[in-house]
């Protein structure tokens, strides 16, 4: 097991690790995790560390006298990638002791990943991060990033809350009343032109919610990804992890069905009496964003869709 500068012994966790790994990211995050869930935080921990047979390798805590003092965790699964598949990294936690930050310890745990000869295995790591620090840090290294931005789409949206992020960082011209009546003009202009919001949705199928994935999903995939380059791979064994498991969060999924051939399926949750939908894909055309199908699949949950780009 090798050593950090300080004296920090590298490893890989185990299963006594699990409640000191808790403690950890309860000491850093006060909260942990930052949303509500029908499980304990620890039963989350558990599910996040077995997304993966292999993931289990590809964590690290960094243990001083005994203690955990940092860590990061990381999500394996499969990507496609102009139809060859590989496996890809993402790092969804990373903790740093508040009494043992500024000395190089994430430095060193993250290091330490890239050492091992696993790593050579994956063709593609991702990691997100709303830290400043971290992101200032990775701009100097000149990384080109692959593939499209991810494009963040919300509905319905809120005029007033849209007008207040616009004064807080660029001012305003209009008094805040005139300028929201005008986005609300804007939008039910936008619903004239548009026959989605108004022509009822039609569907050849049948809807119906699913309980879990089943061995239909994989062929329903290789078809639905055939036009895209770059597309996280939907196996049966990932998706009912990543949406039926309840240490993952309360996730409903919908299908549509035309004999028995899968169409297209819907993923969201109810948070605060809206729906999140994460991931929305349908065959004919490829996985897309469809407005009729978002309304069509959330008609029976009596909710509104607010949809966002596929993350899987």
């Amino acid at each position: 097991m090798p050593e950090a500068d300080d004296g920090a012994t590298i490893r890989i966790p185990g299963e006594d690790d699990q409640l000191q790994i808790l403690e950890l990211l309860l000491r850093v995050f006060q909260r942990w995790p930052a949303f509500e869930l029908p499980v304990p935080p620890l039963e989350h921990l558990r599910w996040k560390l077995r997304s993966d047979p292999i993931a289990a390798r590809h964590h690290r805590i960094a243990e001083i006298d005994g203690r955990i003092v940092a860590l990061i965790l990381r999500i394996v699964r499969r990507v496609r990638v102009r139809g060859r598949d590989c496996l890809a990294r993402d790092g969804v936690d990373a903790a740093v002791d508040p009494r043992y930050q500024g000395r190089g310890l994430y430095r060193a745990v993250v290091g330490d990943t890239y050492e091992s000869p696993e790593v050579a295995a994956f063709g593609l790591g991702f990691w997100f991060s709303t830290n400043p620090k971290t992101i200032v840090r990775s701009m100097p290294l000149e990384v080109k990033l692959p593939g499209n931005p991810i494009q963040v789409l919300r509905k319905p949206c809120r005029p007033r809350a849209i007008v207040a992020r616009r004064r807080e960082k660029h001012g305003g011209r209009l008094p805040a009343p005139l300028a929201v009546s005008r986005i609300t003009l804007q939008r039910v202009l936008h619903r004239l032109r548009h026959w989605p919001y108004w022509r009822r949705s039609r569907c050849p199928g049948a809807i119906r919610t699913l309980e879990r994935f089943d061995d239909r999903i994989e062929a329903f995939f290789d078809e639905a990804a055939r036009p895209f380059d770059f597309a996280v791979v939907r196996t049966r064994d990932y998706l009912n992890w990543r949406y039926f498991d309840p240490a993952s969060g309360r996730f409903t999924v919908r299908v549509a069905e035309e004999e028995g051939r899968l169409l297209g399926y819907l993923v969201f949750k109810i948070t605060h009496g809206e729906a999140t939908s994460p991931t929305c894909w349908r065959c004919r055309g490829g996985p897309r964003w469809c407005g009729p199908w978002s309304r069509m699949l959330s008609v029976s949950s009596g909710r509104r869709v607010s949809s966002r780009s596929p993350a899987g």
